[in-house]
């Protein structure tokens, strides 16, 4: 088997054990064991996931110095509605357009209640003009354009 294969396999194997617990990530460790990967083929695996934006890792610090990678939700685009956009829905696009953000990020920054600017970032998905992603318990939005 190639390198190259071998690779792919210990990928789908990470997906697959990062898939058993959703929305909340897990210790490098714990993974290690769950896919039986020896450390080199584990880092190159790991590495290809977090490039393609798969996988994203995070470190806690204190005691145990923990690492954790959590598998990236990624929702299926929607086919975009016609018509024009609300005010605050453009607001909302123009911001996402130069960063990715979540909501609570863009109700502060455009200093709007938070449930009309979820009302406004289901409209632009509607119309798809942005992607959500979710990464554990964090929802992140990200303008077309700005991909």
């Amino acid at each position: 088997m190639s390198r190259a294969d071998e690779s792919a396999q210990a990928q789908q194997l990470l997906l697959n054990a990062l898939k058993s617990t959703p929305g909340l990530g897990m210790p490098e460790g714990t993974l290690r064991r769950m896919t039986n990967l020896g450390p080199s083929l584990f880092q190159e695996a790991m590495k290809a996931l977090m490039a393609t934006q798969r996988v994203v890792v995070s470190k806690q610090g204190g005691r145990q110095n923990l690492t954790e990678y959590h598998l990236v939700q990624q929702q299926e685009r929607r086919e975009p509605q016609d018509g024009p956009l609300s005010p605050l829905a453009t607001a909302v696009l123009e911001r996402l357009s130069t960063r990715a953000e979540g909501a609570r990020g863009l109700s502060k920054a455009l200093n709007v209640e938070l449930g009309l600017i979820l009302l406004a970032l289901d409209e632009l998905e509607a119309a798809g003009q942005v992607i959500r992603r979710q990464v554990g318990m964090l929802v992140i939005y990200r303008g077309i354009s700005f991909q």
